[in-house]
């Protein structure tokens, strides 16, 4: 793989990784002080910030597969940590 794509998808996975964090955040602090609202904007804008990616990606012409794979592991990633948070 040459040199340009490598750093390219460092950038790529590092960029799914801060959402994954904001998301994984986010989730703490709603469920922590029981803040519906305050929850419910953050998902939304995560929704928006999301879909601007992925708009992003589109244009950069990002390996299709690559999107999905980084989508399903961000997904299992969030359900399981919502799973954890809520019943433990």
């Amino acid at each position: 793989m040459e040199e340009e794509k490598k750093e390219y998808y460092f950038y790529f996975v590092l960029g799914y990784i801060g959402i994954l964090l904001i998301v994984l955040a986010m989730l703490r602090v709603s469920i922590t002080l029981g803040d519906d609202l305050g929850g419910f904007l953050a998902i939304s804008g995560i929704a928006l910030l999301i879909n601007y990616v992925n708009y992003l990606e589109t244009q950069t012409g990002t390996d299709k597969k690559a999107r999905s794979y980084a989508r399903a592991i961000s997904a299992v990633i969030i359900a399981g940590y919502g799973i954890f948070v809520a019943f433990f």
